[in-house]
């Protein structure tokens, strides 16, 4: 798992880079619908992988760090743009809770389930 892992670091500063740029030129209707529907396909794939060196479980990963990365950057953004000065750390601060509520509850309901 550690080198699928790796695989999508790389990946991760691409897109970092490329989303960010996005950002600011694109509406965040579609970044943040293109980001949950990247992250939607690689984890439906997920299912199909039945070998963790191929190249498609490789595929599978970086397209699920790309959705999941995607994700962050375009509500973030989203919120630095639409929210009060007055509120924008709170609410920013409850978007991170609340995304990284959702990756532990994920990763938990995975592992059961992958045992």
């Amino acid at each position: 798992m550690t080198r699928l892992n790796l695989a999508g670091a790389p990946v991760l500063l691409i897109v970092i880079i490329l989303l960010g740029y996005l950002a600011d030129k694109v509406k965040p209707m579609y970044t943040i619908a293109s980001a949950f529907i990247v992250r939607g396909v690689a984890l439906y794939s997920f299912e199909y992988i039945s070998d963790p060196n191929s190249f498609f479980s490789y595929a599978v990963v970086i397209f699920f760090v790309a959705g999941a990365t995607g994700q962050v950057v375009s509500m973030e953004s989203f919120f630095m743009k639409n929210l009060p000065g007055n509120v924008r750390g709170a609410m920013t601060m409850i978007l991170m809770f609340i995304l990284s509520s959702w990756a532990m509850a994920f990763n938990a309901l995975a592992g059961i389930l992958f045992d």
